[in-house]
């Protein structure tokens, strides 16, 4: 049976600077709160109204609060995609419990203002250390032709290994580039 989810998508101001609560500085997470005005034309009036402002806290985990914490602050229109959970704890002698939305993606609202993206390097440095454990491996069991292979093919899903999760970490990005295609995509990205 397929497992739902209700995901959201919300756009709106933070209202205080993102707070760190990871008690782990190898699993960062964080927690901020948007609000959301909506507003509508009053016929009657001829006038544009606002309807109360919605307060939703937001929280993220691992590279996404990292990088949360890093770009966005107080006041800043955002937009962000995510998945509604509920939290429930027991205080004082009652229950209590709140509705959360755990981003998948949390981004500046482009439609508020301008901002600059600047690309976190992590990722492909995590493929490198792959593949040169590939390489070794393939070494070590004197496979020369899977070694160059590797070489020339770090994205690459072909493996004398079993290990699936190496073989996923492999694969993020969908699929192989040669250097000189990933050099064209890194140095065309301003000839728009």
């Amino acid at each position: 049976m397929a497992q739902q989810q209700a995901t959201l998508t919300i756009s709106g101001y933070v209202g205080s600077d993102p707070v760190n609560f990871s008690r782990n500085e190898n699993a960062p997470a964080c927690s901020l709160r948007i609000g959301s005005t909506s507003s509508y034309y009053h016929n009657e009036e001829k006038a544009w109204k606002e309807r109360p402002t919605t307060w939703m806290t937001v929280k993220a985990y691992k590279s996404l609060a990292s990088n949360v914490l890093k770009s966005v602050h107080k006041g800043d229109a955002i937009v962000v995609c995510g998945n509604l959970n509920t939290e429930s704890w027991h205080k004082d002698g009652e229950d209590r419990s709140r509705v959360v939305l755990e981003a998948t993606s949390i981004g500046h609202d482009l439609n508020r203002g301008i901002s600059e993206f600047t690309k976190t390097s992590y990722a492909r440095n995590r493929n490198v250390a792959n593949a040169e454990s590939k390489n070794k491996d393939y070494s070590e069991n004197g496979d020369s032709q899977n070694q160059n292979f590797a070489m020339k093919n770090p994205m690459s899903s072909k493996s004398n290994s079993s290990n699936s999760q190496e073989n996923e970490e492999i694969n993020d990005f969908g699929g192989q580039l040669d250097e000189e295609q990933y050099n064209d995509i890194e140095g065309g990205a301003n000839d728009f």
